[in-house]
């Protein structure tokens, strides 16, 4: 709690500029009326920052060029030609810098004029430490309960906003402002009237911008987290769910498990289990004719795996991303779910990922994921409630990546330390058992040798120990070379090299086009801005890295494993020798009293290092067994 209220602070006093859809500033009778949104930079106190040379309040310019024909309308919906229905002058900023009222820096750039670049790493989930991972949960958490200081969400349309004289907008916080602007690209269209809706329309889905607009829509959450937190090194993990039997990040130190007394609810051991989701009853919000209002709409639900089978039969393989990679179009015909052959549309989940058809019976990739989760992430308006949506999107982003799975690694941490253990623990074992063996076989002659016994005796423990650090090793440097290259999105734009062109000019569904500007986004950004790699947006994948920081990123979390873990260990070695050493005490104090002597009192050749030869080393020339020379 201490330390949400001091990021709370932090938050109140630093954060001052937003990047999404309707800053508070603008979301005035003034600024409605008017159909301006130019708020002052508090840098120079000008408008869009014009006296530093920052931006300028200019005029909107949309595309005229036409739509597909999925949204036979024109004039009802607010998001159409966006974003002129509310605003027709916007802040238009200068070359490094963005924001609303240009106060911020473009993607990938820092500094008071904006102009040092750096690059962030986006990593796999399953390496993040311990530490890390708390982190990530205490930042979605901080960012789920933190009222929104600079933006608030629309409750209503333009039209029952009496075209701008009665605002209706809502705070909330700054997680969810996120979870409306999914809600609000993807919803139905209203046309008037409870149940008059059109529901083949999505401004972020189903056509060529799903991509592009998903792309922005993480480096603006990752911006907003850096500002709240003040951790300007944070980048947003992504889960390679590739192959994946379950939901493996669905644990109590990452996602949340599933409750043990009701499997639609997640553990109360996470702090998931609290969370309340909004903008969830598509339904509803058509039937009545109704935007969502950012109301409570109960909690956060999951079911991974109890979905519909027959829509989904199990999560993507790596063998169909690498064939989703390789379809060179981005997108074809129609360029809606329809698209056959096409990049886009087979990585949505609308074409099949092994035969590249679109209109699949089944759905993949992409979409096979909100499908398996069974609960809130299921509804795609609803589905950015679940935290797990950022963790996806981020490797659908990523569009190539392939290294060894989390598992493989885990099994390699554990394999070492118990080899290591069982060394150890061997090596005073066989110790205790000659010595006790030696000692009755003493004073059994007939007590034959046993193979264990036979092994301690022509297998020095060195050997063990050796033997034992040879196999992890193998382990390790078979698991090193089996690092590879595989991904989605990323990795197809660094493969096939598209140039701006490839990108539909016009006749995408409507949003789609290559000149159109994203909803809800304020500053404004086309969809052909981020057709680009992710280099030029100043971020990158770990599988990026150089061989030698890929490795060190990818083992960081286990050696923190081990660093932890190293007391632990320690102590049961000393425990472990303590109790050897009594064991054998006890043994030798029972030989004494059994034969009235101490073991190395029983005679010259009795001691227990000292054993009769009971067979010859050196096999006899006329033997008929194979030896080094007879072979």
């Amino acid at each position: 709690m201490r330390l949400l209220l001091i990021h709370g602070v932090f938050f109140l006093q630093c954060l001052r500029f937003s990047q999404q859809q309707f800053p508070r500033l603008c979301a005035t009778t003034e600024a409605l009326l008017s159909k301006e949104c130019c708020p002052v930079w508090e840098g120079d106190g000008s408008a869009c920052g014009a006296s530093s040379g920052r931006g300028f309040c200019r005029d909107v310019e949309v595309s005229d060029l036409p739509n597909g024909l999925n949204y036979p309308f024109s004039g009802l919906d607010d998001r159409e030609r966006w974003p002129l229905v509310f605003y027709n002058r916007t802040c238009q900023c200068a070359s490094n810098y963005m924001g609303f009222n240009c106060g911020e820096c473009q993607f990938g750039l820092f500094g008071a004029n904006c102009e040092e670049r750096r690059e962030s790493v986006r990593r796999n989930v399953f390496h993040l430490s311990a530490a890390e991972r708390r982190k990530l949960i205490s930042y979605l958490t901080l960012a789920k309960h933190t009222v929104s200081q600079d933006y608030v969400i629309a409750t209503g349309t333009y039209r029952e906003m009496n075209n701008g004289s009665t605002p209706l907008f809502s705070d909330v916080s700054t997680y969810d402002v996120f979870v409306w602007m999914h809600y609000y690209v993807s919803r139905n269209a209203l046309l008037g009237g409870p149940g008059n809706v059109w529901t083949d329309v999505d401004f972020a889905h189903w056509a060529p911008a799903f991509l592009p607009w998903h792309r922005v829509y993480l480096l603006h959450w990752e911006r907003e987290i850096r500002k709240l937190t003040g951790d300007f090194e944070f980048s947003i993990p992504y889960w390679d769910w590739r192959d994946a039997q379950g939901c493996d990040i669905c644990t109590e130190d990452l996602m949340g498990a599933q409750s043990p007394r009701d499997p639609n609810l997640i553990s109360p051991a996470s702090v998931f289990s609290s969370w309340r989701v909004m903008c969830s009853r598509a339904e509803d919000y058509s039937v009545r004719g109704v935007l969502c209002d950012g109301n409570d709409e109960g909690p956060l639900l999951r079911n991974p795996g109890n979905h519909d089978h027959n829509l989904v039969a199990r999560l993507p393989t790596a063998a169909e991303v690498e064939f989703t990679v390789s379809l060179r179009d981005y997108d074809t015909g129609a360029m809606d779910r329809s698209a056959n052959f096409s990049f886009r549309n087979t990585l949505e989940g609308f074409g099949n990922p092994q035969t590249g058809l679109g209109n699949s019976r089944v759905m993949g990739m992409h979409a096979s994921l909100h499908i398996f989760m069974n609960g809130s992430m299921s509804s795609v308006q609803g589905s950015a409630n679940d935290p797990i949506f950022l963790l996806h999107h981020a490797y659908v982003d990523r569009y190539a990546y392939t290294h060894p799975s989390h598992t493989l690694f885990l099994f390699l941490y554990i394999s070492l330390s118990i080899s290591l253990w069982l060394t150890l623990s061997l090596s005073l074992s066989l110790s205790l058992s000659l010595s006790l063996s030696l000692s009755l076989s003493q004073h059994t002659p007939s007590l034959p040798l046993t193979p264990s016994l036979s092994l301690s005796l022509t297998l020095p423990k060195t050997h063990l120990l050796s033997l034992s650090l040879s196999l992890s090793l193998s382990l390790s440097l078979s698991l090193g070379l089996s690092l590879s290259v595989f991904s989605i999105y990323e990795q197809w734009l660094r493969r096939h090299t598209p140039e701006q062109t490839h990108y539909p000019e016009f006749n995408a569904p409507i949003g789609h086009n290559r000149q159109y500007h994203m909803v809800p986004f304020i500053p404004l950004h086309r969809n052909i801005e981020y057709f680009t790699s992710s280099k030029e947006l100043g971020y990158q994948y770990s599988y990026m890295l150089n061989s030698d920081q890929r490795i060190s990123e990818v083992l960081s979390p286990y050696l923190e494993l081990m660093m932890e873990a190293w007391p632990w260990l320690l102590g049961a070695l000393v425990l472990g020798a303590l109790v050897t050493m009594t064991v054998a005490a006890v043994a030798a104090t029972m030989t004494r009293m059994c034969w009235g002597a101490w073991p190395w009192q029983l005679g010259e050749k009795s001691s227990a290092f000292h054993l009769p030869e009971r067979e010859p080393l050196i096999i006899s020339s006329d033997s008929d067994t194979p030896n080094y020379h007879t072979v």
